[in-house]
C-alpha cells in the first residue's frame, strides 16, 4: 500500500512512460481518477489501447512487466509473479468484446 501522494506519483511514472510508448494507441485514466472521487484506498485505473499484433503485443507486455518490477521495487511494493506460459495460454492480448485483463502491479491493471 503506498499513500495518496506516492499513488499519484506513481500514475505520473506509468502516464509518462505511456505517452513515449509509439505502441499505445490510446488511453483513459478511469476509475475514482476520472470522476475526481479519489480517496485513500483509491487505486489506479488506466486503460491503454495498444498494438495488436501478437509478437508486437507480447513485446508490449514484457516492456511494462520490466516497467512494472522497477516500481515495485522503487516503492518497496510485492513483487508480483508473472507466468509468460499462462500469458500466452490466456490470450491476453487477444481477447473479443468483453476485453481482457492483466494486473501488472496490485491495483494497477491493463485494460
Amino acid at each position: 500500500m503506498f499513500s495518496a501522494e506516492e499513488r499519484d506519483r506513481l500514475r505520473e511514472q506509468i502516464i509518462a512512460a505511456a505517452r513515449a510508448d509509439k505502441r499505445i494507441t490510446g488511453a483513459a485514466i478511469t476509475g475514482s481518477a476520472a470522476l475526481e472521487n479519489q480517496d485513500e484506498w483509491s487505486d489506479i485505473d488506466l486503460f491503454f489501447g495498444i498494438v495488436s499484433e501478437d509478437q508486437q503485443a507480447l513485446a508490449f507486455l514484457e516492456d511494462w512487466i520490466a516497467f512494472a518490477q522497477d516500481l515495485e521495487k522503487k516503492y518497496g511494493l510485492r513483487a508480483r509473479p508473472h507466468d509468460w506460459d499462462r500469458i500466452r495460454s490466456f490470450r491476453f492480448l487477444d481477447q473479443d468484446e468483453n476485453g481482457s485483463r492483466y494486473e501488472l502491479l496490485d491495483g494497477v491493471v491493463l485494460i
